[in-house]
């Protein structure tokens, strides 16, 4: 950091007073030194520089802001901070962020910088503080609003219990054939699990379909871009089901899929609509790198910055940060205003030792792209250069979404989680012990394990951490505590060692096992995830040699510790390369004086294992010094699933937007809490417009009443149910629709989910279908279909009355039976009985002859019969119309 020590030394030997109420009171805002407040000046985003506040015995009990700017009191709708804590600026603020006091004490004390969240509920506002520490006990949080971002989250969790809950089965195919996603649905029709249908090829499910006819199909896809078609898939049970399929192709991490949409249509009588046809495509942009020199000519960029910013590189280094970053114009209203302006945030930056900063940048199409630099300062030459690396903001939000859950899993754990040190000094404790105890977080701090453990004393305690200290691995045994209130508690303790900034800890996981038959499942997840860990750690010496690892890095990388530590980074990071020396000579890469600016730093690169599979990792470096030697310790995490989740929710997302098929979301009280564009399209209303209505005002059928009424018959069982209805557009065009409905609990939520296709088209088709039928059973002439092998496939109410047949007797015989005269082949070849004769005989499409027909009583009928030949679904149909000419005859 840019304060010196001397700035700040008076305010770091000062201490709270008590006031006449016993409470710590905070000094005035004169506390801020001359120093501080020129710095504080130049900073515009919104911030506040406060002065931790100790009672008298040094612990922290409160801070009060020295500074705020106009920006922080707009955002968080006070008058004024200044000399002030947060309560007594306002006191639902000051409740909201009362539990930030330990992250700053904390920041304070370790002088690392820390990013926390926390919500605001009379603002209904996220905020991000990123809290860091200039001087002793003083502290800088600059805040920002990620609202918006939050928001963001939340539709992306919606979007993905949309496809998890969908009726209809999706499915992503590769290039050969192969089903690499399958939704809950396929599982329901077809027997299978996930699992399983991820080890199967799509001809293993369709009995009609083949590798070949899969490899003729793709390349079809591929240039048509969707196809539908109806096919049969078997289940595992053995089971035909006739399903309609719709495909199309997307392009995945530069591979094509096959993305296929299945409604089972064996239990629907009046749906002959095309399925789903959908088009999306998915670009994953990774971080992208920007030199910059000190009049912000931009020096120098990689491949991925050119495709972010839609620039050549030739284009980019002719260019400034002036032209790509709106954000930058701020600083001036001319160019040489902008530039002495950017040149003093230049000296700021440098000062705090570089860091994370929000902006937007601007491609080549004019498109904004917000995201977040993290930038470092170097030098080359006898020059100064910064160098940023950039990042899309969503991304960041997914890993931060990760670490909040790891953070509130210890916190907010059902398990007792307490630290002790080699004295037995509790030194943290989780929330489920506290409660347990019945202790505060204060109260336990100055406590040590036999204060709780009647059956532990300060010489066994030595003699379990002398044990620890030498087997190097967990240890499990049973225990009693006592709590505040003398009740005694039973547990199944997990205690090991581990190393944590130089000091050896003991790590305690503790479990009530009263109830032994509950929780010995529990223990052993627990037990299996701790065998498990992802992240794994590394400690790097100057010349990249290898000196320190872990198990969990032995197992990651596939190496025993004996071969890792004589390895150097070189041989497991294909990314970092040999190209300097240090001061003694030795070979080590340049990315270790990047890092090395600032405290931290986070990037993402690939670990090579001792099978030669890369595995992409996110890393987090510090730089710490031990006898005069700086380590470089690295924390390494396996991002592979997390990347394969982001593709997933990323293609979900656009497969409900882009469906084809109207898909919404709607609460108990009939609002719309989801819309996508197919619903927008067809009722004529913006989505925006949607979330205003309710769900009467689009179903004319429809009224508040009769959909409470509704609401309280159902429930949420997993099952889909299907209604039609009519919906209301917004020119007062009515559309029919099919409606398959079912219900999902979302975070304590209740809501309905629609999936309504426009059927008014098929419903005019059918009604003419109707019409055309009624004429056919009324005529005089009447109609015969004949299949290949001469049976009867389809007949009139007038057939029947006419032969004395009732409709299902007539179905199950042949021409033969009706028409002794029907010519037949001479080889009698089942199926080609009538084919042969009758290909002989006709001339063209369609021909007339007279024969004879036997009614059921055994009348013999002279008919005049005109047949005509009709292709249905690849099959040939001989479609009769038969005329009764015994009076002609007579």
């Amino acid at each position: 950091m840019a304060f010196s020590a001397d700035q700040d030394r008076d305010d770091h030997s000062s201490k709270a007073h008590e006031d006449t109420s016993g409470r710590c009171a905070p000094k005035t805002p004169s506390d801020i030194p001359d120093g501080h407040a020129s710095f504080l000046a130049n900073i515009t985003e919104p911030y506040a520089y406060c002065r931790l506040v100790r009672d008298d015995n040094g612990t922290p009990c409160n801070w009060v802001v020295l500074d705020a700017n106009e920006p922080l009191m707009d955002l968080l709708d006070v008058p004024d901070l200044a000399g002030k804590t947060f309560s007594e600026g306002d006191p639902r603020l000051g409740e909201s962020m009362a539990d930030a006091l330990e992250t700053c004490a904390r920041v304070v004390t370790s002088g690392r910088a820390e990013r926390v969240e926390r919500y605001l509920p009379h603002l209904k506002k996220w905020l991000l503080m990123r809290i860091m520490s200039p001087a002793p006990d003083r502290f800088l949080t600059v805040f920002e609003d990620i609202t918006e971002l939050k928001q963001i989250e939340e539709a992306l969790r919606v979007t993905q219990t949309t496809v998890d809950w969908a009726p209809d089965l999706v499915q992503w195919i590769d290039s050969n054939g192969k089903i690499v996603y399958a939704n809950e649905a396929n599982s329901r029709l077809l027997g299978y699990s996930r699992e399983e249908l991820l080890g199967m090829h799509i001809w293993d499910l369709d009995p009609d379909y083949s590798p070949e006819r899969f490899y003729k199909d793709w390349g079809s896809v591929l240039a048509r871009g969707t196809r539908l078609k109806e096919t049969t898939l078997r289940g595992k049970d053995g089971r035909e089901h006739p399903v309609e399929v719709a495909s199309t192709n997307i392009d995945i991490g530069g591979e094509r899929h096959g993305v296929t949409f299945i409604r089972d249509i064996a239990e629907r009588k009046e749906t002959e609509e095309a399925l789903t046809r959908m088009r999306f495509s998915l670009d994953h942009i990774g971080d992208y790198l920007v030199w910059l020199d000190r009049t912000g000519r931009i020096v120098e960029v990689n491949e991925s910055t050119c495709r972010a910013l839609e620039y050549t590189r030739e284009e980019l280094l002719g260019m400034t940060i002036f032209d790509i970053d709106p954000l930058s114009n701020a600083y001036g209203s001319t160019r040489e205003q902008g530039l002495e302006a950017y040149v003093g945030a230049w000296e700021r930056y440098k000062t705090l030792g570089g860091g994370l900063y929000p902006t937007v940048h601007r491609a080549k199409s004019g498109r904004q792209i917000p995201i977040e630099a993290n930038i470092t300062f170097e030098s080359f030459g006898g020059e100064e250069y910064q160098c940023s690396f950039c990042r899309d903001i969503s991304e960041r939000k997914a890993l931060e979404q990760s670490l909040r859950a790891t953070q509130i899993s210890v916190d907010r754990s059902p398990d007792l989680i307490y630290w002790t040190d080699e004295t037995g000094r509790i030194v943290y404790a989780n929330e489920a012990t506290r409660r347990l105890l019945g202790y505060s977080a204060k109260e336990l701090e100055s406590c040590y394990l036999w204060d709780f453990d009647p059956d532990l004393s300060p010489e066994a305690y030595q003699a379990a951490w002398k044990e620890a200290a030498e087997i190097h691995e967990a240890i499990y045994q049973e225990a009693v505590l006592v709590a505040n209130d003398v009740s005694r508690h039973a547990v199944e303790i997990t205690y090991s060692l581990i190393e944590l900034q130089d000091r050896r800890l003991a790590v305690t996981f503790a479990r009530d096992v009263t109830d032994r038959k509950k929780t010995e499942e529990k223990l052993r997840r627990s037990q299996h995830a701790l065998d498990r860990i992802r992240d794994y750690p590394m400690w790097v010496g100057p010349g990249g040699a290898i000196v320190e690892v872990s198990e969990s890095t032995c197992r990651a990388l596939e190496y025993p510790r004996e071969e890792l530590i004589g390895m150097t980074i070189f041989d497991i990071d294909p990314n970092v390369y040999r190209d300097a020396t240090d001061e003694s000579g030795r070979e080590i890469s340049s990315t270790w004086g990047k890092y090395k600016v600032g405290d931290s730093v986070l990037f993402e690169t690939q670990h090579r294992t001792k099978s030669g599979r890369l595995v992409p990792v996110e890393v987090g470096v510090s730089f710490v010094e031990f006898g005069g030697v700086e380590y470089q310790a690295s924390f390494c995490r396996d991002i592979s699933e997390r990347k394969r989740l982001e593709e997933s929710l990323r293609a979900t997302q656009v497969s409900v937007d882009r469906a084809p098929d109207l898909v919404y979301w709607v609460d108990e009280a009939g609002c719309f809490a989801y819309v996508n564009e197919a619903a927008c399209e067809l009722l004529g209303y913006s989505n925006k417009e949607l979330e205003s209505l309710r769900l009467w005002d689009i179903a004319p059928d429809l009224s508040p009443t009769l959909f409470r009424d509704s609401w309280s018959e159902m429930t949420v069982d997993g099952e889909a149910a299907y209604t039609e209805a009519t919906l209301l557009s917004r020119d007062g065009q009515q559309h029919e629709v099919e409606i398959t409905r079912t219900f999902v609990e979302l975070e304590g939520r209740r809501l309905a989910v629609m999936f309504a296709r426009d059927v008014t088209e098929r419903k005019k088709t059918e009604e003419r279908l109707r019409l055309t039928r009624y004429a056919l059973d009324r005529i005089s002439d009447y109609p015969i279909w004949v299949a290949p092998g001469g049976r009867i496939a389809e007949v009139s109410e007038s057939t029947c009355r006419q032969l004395g047949y009732t409709r299902e007797e007539i179905l199950g015989m042949t021409i033969f039976d009706i028409d002794p005269a029907a010519p037949r082949s001479e080889q009698h070849i089942p199926g080609q009985e009538l084919a042969k004769a009758w290909e002989d005989r006709r001339e063209g499409d369609s021909f007339v002859f007279e024969t004879t027909h036997l009614t059921k009583s055994g009348v013999a009928i002279p008919v005049e019969v005109s047949i005509s030949f009709v292709d249905f679904g690849g099959v040939e149909y001989q479609c009769s119309f038969c005329r009764d000419i015994t009076e002609r005859r007579r």
